[in-house]
């Protein structure tokens, strides 16, 4: 996607792709420890 582009020039790059996934990233570890934090909020009483 945004590499491909690159090569040819900037004009050819999908920004919008590589929006998404620069916000994916953004979000990925965030989420991942709220995720965590509930569970470990629910599980705790278990152990």
């Amino acid at each position: 996607m945004t590499g491909a582009g690159t090569s040819m020039n900037v004009s050819a790059v999908r920004w919008g792709g590589s929006g998404n996934i620069l916000v994916a990233w953004v979000l990925t570890i965030p989420m991942a420890a709220v995720l965590a934090g509930v569970f470990l909020h629910f599980l705790r009483p278990l152990f």
